[in-house]
């Protein structure tokens, strides 16, 4: 579990801005319902987030969160860093999000991968998309239409648009990702 150097976040302003920031979202969820996961999914996140070595206990945030009174460059940095962390090679910024509301919406994601956006499709569906994700990564290769299918259901699966790209790591990367947030779905 990470600890803050809680001097940093001591001052009213700062204050104001986390209340500003947690009355913003708790704005957002209660007036936007399609926008929040069904509670035992945010409780099942939250739990996840609360056994991560990266949560910060005193603030209930992923990492330390960027509020408090002016900051000088040199806390920034000092922040900064230690909301950096690298995992499998790759740099990873935590974010500092209050997580007992983050874990709440329907397109977040933890930035270490431990969950991923909501998915709001059938049973039927998830298991066509898993079907199809497992067969590839069985056989090992794709064609063109493999691809674009592929893809097709990444933006189902994460609802955002993504360019189709037939680099092998890019492919890779999609059908790990699509089978990583199946996979935690149905947990």
């Amino acid at each position: 579990m990470l600890t803050s150097p809680t001097k940093m976040f001591t001052t009213q302003p700062g204050f104001r801005l986390l209340t500003f920031a947690k009355e913003s979202t708790t704005q957002l969820i209660t007036s936007a319902p399609m926008f929040t996961v069904p509670p035992e999914v945010q409780s099942k996140r939250l739990s996840t987030c609360r056994k991560c070595e990266f949560y910060n206990v005193e603030f209930g945030t992923c990492g330390t969160p960027l509020v408090g009174r002016a900051l000088t460059k040199e806390e920034i940095v000092e922040i900064e860093k230690a909301n950096t962390i690298t995992k499998n090679r790759s740099k990873i910024r935590l974010c500092g999000c209050i997580m007992k509301l983050k874990t709440r919406l329907t397109f977040a994601e933890c930035p270490v991968n431990r969950w991923g956006k909501f998915i709001n499709l059938t049973n039927k569906q998830k298991a066509e998309i898993m079907s199809f994700v497992t067969e590839v990564r069985e056989r090992g290769y794709l064609n063109r239409a493999d691809v674009e299918k592929l893809y097709g259901y990444g933006e189902q699966v994460s609802g955002q648009k993504h360019e189709v790209k037939m680099c092998p790591s890019c492919v890779r990367d999609m059908i790990d990702k699509i089978y990583r947030t199946l996979k935690e779905e149905t947990k």
